[in-house]
């Protein structure tokens, strides 16, 4: 067969399969083929009568058969063997895919024979009678259910060469008869390869030990069996599959054979593999996450138990890591835990497991630990190998520290919940100190973190309720004994409670990041302040707000402080923030840079507690300095030791040199004040002159201008 006509063979299956689909719906369409006119008018005379409920058509050559061939299709064709121009043979050709029928003479079953070895579905022999069309009604309705059988046949056929799933049957002795398309795809064989071999051959090869015995499943007793198993494909590579194997039996419940239908799972385990990956590891560091680590902490402590050694629990929290973060952008924030959790697994055993618990918190797990040294040493190591600086894309230099609680099983509890916990209370002790050390659990550390939980859940509904209020210092001039500024010095007053003073409360707030909201009121209430009493004509003078290096460091902070002096309508130069000369320690460029644009807008800046940090020229003379205020610890024995009244005057002195103004406060006696005074020493705050007051007790001092 030429592939002309092997195209023109598939149009016409697919045609007839489509027309037999159908059938039931629609009456059946005959073309009777006869050059004979009696026996055409006899055919309309059977049809006429109703013996034929079909659509019919005539033709009676060669010819003109093909010609109605070639533009519809029949369900069935009865056909005169002899035409006037040719015989049934020739219309055979052309009308590949329906059934047909041959009428012959009497004397001619040798053409008979040959019909039906070229595919006629059956032949009937004309009379002069004709009486063989009364057999034809019969005849041509069993061609018709045969052909829908066929056609049925054929759509499954089809179903099963189309479908994404392997197919393939076996007899009952699992010997290969028929594969569908998919099965090359799936395991590399064409029919060639297989048809006829057993189908061991997926898996004779599969190592039974890493694999499992996925041999033949017996299915005769049930007579069904499906579930996950491994085929080896023809390149030799191993696929797990899932497979649904079935016996199939006749009418008369006859076992022909087997059905096996095989999906490859190839992608979706590796879906699956890539969704435990996830639920168990982090996606930045690759680490153990938290779910994975309390999974295997609840391991080593059954199995520490049962074989009755130690284990520790190290909490890990990096310090100065959201600093970077909210600086140099996320990338590098990203890049610098993946370099950390590198670090990490370097400092450990194999044995110990290293886990991220999010942000840039992360914990170690030491397994069989002879003492508590061990655990020492191992913080020790960390701490070490965190002091050489990341360097991070050849742009950034960036030294962090970390701060380490350690907790041990079973001396500081035998569950893991608690045992988290106590490492996590140790590691904020540790950070508390400082940062970059490390801190044992210790049982007293429970009330000291309860206090805290209390604390900073009532700070939250301080800042939802506005139960903090400020009370108002002033600054005096040394010479003229009159208010040149104000401080506001913020307090918290819960309902029916005691007030309660900044020490209290700010560090709390600090750690938990409460201090930014708090910090929002105190700049715009001390901001409001000062212009309601501008606005009814009470001397104009600056008002200090303490800023804390959180605030501070926002990225945002000149930004909100701006648009906060927009809206109050007070110029900038009544507005001085007070800094902890610790803020200016670290990232000296950025400070030095916001310091710049805080300056440019006419803001003043004052240093809080100077002298008890790291006092140094190098930076005070590079930074926009208005004042500088001599901490409380300095001026309380100034009077009695030398020391004290060494360093104040050494800071009057540098302060001056570089054109920086000098207050000190806590100044609560008179021979204090006179100190200073000789010192030259610009302003004092203190209680000497006069103690925090209220705001209405303050306006009234501060419409006077001066304390008595």
């Amino acid at each position: 067969m030429s592939y002309q006509d092997r195209r023109v063979y598939k149009k016409k299956q697919r045609e007839t399969l489509k027309v037999g689909v159908s059938v039931k719906n629609r009456k059946p369409k005959i073309l009777f083929v006869d050059d004979d006119k009696v026996d055409q008018a006899a055919f309309k005379r059977l049809v006429a009568k109703g013996a034929l409920s079909y659509d019919c058509l005539i033709a009676e050559s060669v010819s003109e058969t093909k010609k109605i061939l070639s533009t519809e299709t029949f369900d069935v064709m009865v056909i005169d063997y002899k035409l006037n121009d040719g015989t049934a043979f020739d219309i055979i050709s052309s009308s590949i895919g329906v059934p047909f029928i041959i009428v012959t003479g009497a004397g001619d079953e040798e053409i008979a024979v040959k019909a039906m070895k070229a595919g006629a579905y059956d032949y009937v022999i004309k009379d002069i009678n004709h009486n063989y069309l009364k057999v034809l009604p019969v005849v041509l309705e069993k061609a018709l259910i045969n052909k829908e059988k066929e056609n049925h046949s054929q759509l499954m056929s089809y179903a099963l060469m189309s479908i994404n799933d392997s197919v393939f049957f076996t007899d009952m002795e699992n010997k290969i008869l028929f594969i569908n398309k998919a099965f090359y795809k799936t395991h590399g064989y064409d029919e060639k390869d297989i048809i006829g071999k057993r189908c061991d051959i997926f898996w004779k090869n599969i190592s039974l030990n890493e694999y499992g015995n996925y041999g033949l499943i017996d299915i005769t007793k049930k007579g069904v069996w499906c579930g996950e198993s491994y085929h080896q494909h023809k390149n030799g590579k191993i696929f797990p599959i899932y497979l649904s194997r079935s016996i199939i039996r006749d009418e008369n419940g006859k076992e022909l054979g087997i059905v096996n239908i095989v999906r490859d799972m190839t992608e979706r385990k590796a879906i699956e593999q890539r969704l435990e990956y996830m639920a168990h590891f982090d996606g930045l560091t690759g680490l153990p996450n938290r779910t994975l680590f309390y999974n295997t902490m609840s391991k080593i402590l059954a199995q520490a138990e049962r074989a009755n050694y130690a284990c520790a629990i190290l909490f890990l929290d990096l310090d100065r890591f959201k600093i970077i973060n909210d600086t140099l952008g996320h990338d590098v924030g990203d890049t610098l835990l993946t370099m950390a959790a590198e670090r990490l697994k370097t400092c450990i055993r194999k044995a110990d497991i290293v886990a991220r618990l999010g942000g840039d918190e992360f914990a170690i797990i030491l397994t069989n630990i002879n003492e508590h040294e061990n655990a020492a040493y191992v913080a020790r190591r960390v701490i070490s190998c965190f002091k050489v600086p990341f360097q991070i894309k050849q742009e950034h230099e960036c030294t962090i520290g970390v701060s380490i609680g350690i907790t041990i099983y079973p001396a500081d509890g035998n569950h893991i919940g608690i045992l988290v916990k106590n490492a996590d209370t140790a590691m904020y002790h540790a950070k508390g100190n400082g940062g970059n050390s490390y801190h044992f659990y210790e049982s007293s550390m429970n009330t000291a973190a309860f206090w805290k939980f209390t604390i900073e859940k009532k700070l939250r509904e301080a800042i939802r309720r506005e139960e903090f209020l400020f009370h108002y210092q002033p600054q005096i001039d040394t010479k003229t004994k009159k208010i040149v500024g104000v401080e506001a010095l913020i307090r918290w007053q819960p309902p029916d409670s005691e007030l309660v003073l900044p020490e209290k409360f700010v560090s709390v707030a600090e750690e938990t990041g409460l201090i930014i909201p708090i910090g929002e009121w105190a700049l715009y209430t001390a901001c409001i302040q000062n212009r309601v009493w501008q606005n009814n004509g009470i001397l104009p003078v600056p008002i200090s707000v303490n800023v804390s290096a959180r605030q501070f460091k926002q990225r945002d902070f000149v930004k909100i402080l701006t648009q906060i002096l927009h809206k109050t309508k007070l110029d900038s130069c009544f507005l001085e923030i007070e800094l902890t000369e610790s803020i200016l320690m670290h990232d000296e460029e950025l400070i030095l840079t916001k310091l710049r644009l805080l300056n440019n807008r006419g803001i003043k800046l004052s240093i809080d507690d100077f002298g008890t940090g790291y006092s140094s020229m190098r930076y005070l003379k590079h930074l926009p300095i208005h004042r500088i205020k001599i901490d409380k610890s300095f001026v309380n024995d100034i009077a009695t030791n030398p020391n004290d009244r060494a360093i104040s005057e050494a800071i009057i002195t540098m302060a001056h040199s570089l054109q920086i103004k000098v207050i000190a406060e806590g100044v609560e006696t008179e021979e204090q004040f006179e100190i200073l005074q000789s010192l030259g020493c610009d302003e004092i705050q203190g209680h000497f002159f006069c103690k925090p007051l209220s705001i209405n007790e303050f306006t009234s001092i501060l419409a006077k201008g001066i304390v008595l």
